[in-house]
């Protein structure tokens, strides 16, 4: 994370104000938050993807709207981009083959909105990537208790959440972004 804030910060600083407001309605500064690169080789993780009128992605912003997934798609495809399995990936590795502008797309926990949405899109524009499916979870309209956990804490913006720990109570102040992404962080390590 701290990789994409100094690149974001950098490129901020030298592209003009109007490509800027463009990459930023791309959310060129989440894609790299969500990267994960491994000599030449970019690992972009997700989530899911909603539909374009949908609020979801601003209940849980692992969920980018469907026309913003597919710019930053096509953006890395014009930028020479490459996608390639991890199987792909891993066989270039182990061969010492480079792996310059290479990219896999992943998303987690097998949510049904990938297929729906981002698997046409990566279709139409010949992209790979792999979907981690959570077979335990599958057609039973079950959450996983990490997901719970997101939504839970998304849902008290605004307000205050007290939970009892076996080390005590801890009141979480729900009113920002980051204090969401602390308590949902704290509430994970405490459960794990």
């Amino acid at each position: 994370m701290r990789l994409a804030t100094s690149i974001s910060s950098n490129l901020r600083m030298r592209v003009p104000a109007l490509v800027w407001r463009t990459l930023s309605e791309l959310r060129i500064e989440r894609l790299l938050e969500s990267r994960t690169k491994v000599p030449g080789w970019t690992i972009l993780w997700g989530h899911g993807v909603c539909a374009d009128s949908s609020p979801w992605h601003r209940r849980d912003p692992r969920h980018i709207p469907l026309q913003v997934f597919e710019r930053q798609m096509e953006l890395l495809l014009s930028l020479g981009y490459t996608f390639i399995t991890l199987g792909e990936g891993a066989k270039l590795l182990q061969n010492g083959e480079p792996l310059d502008r290479k990219v896999t797309l992943t998303f987690d926990d097998g949510f049904r909105n990938v297929v729906q949405l981002a698997y046409p899109v990566m279709r139409k524009l010949n992209l790979k990537g792999c979907f981690f499916v959570v077979v335990e979870v599958v057609g039973t309209g079950q959450l996983l208790w990490t997901d719970m956990i997101d939504i839970v804490c998304r849902w008290y913006r605004g307000r205050s959440l007290e939970l009892q720990f076996p080390d005590g109570r801890v009141r979480f102040d729900m009113d920002s972004d980051a204090a969401i992404g602390k308590a949902i962080t704290m509430v994970k390590r405490t459960l794990r």
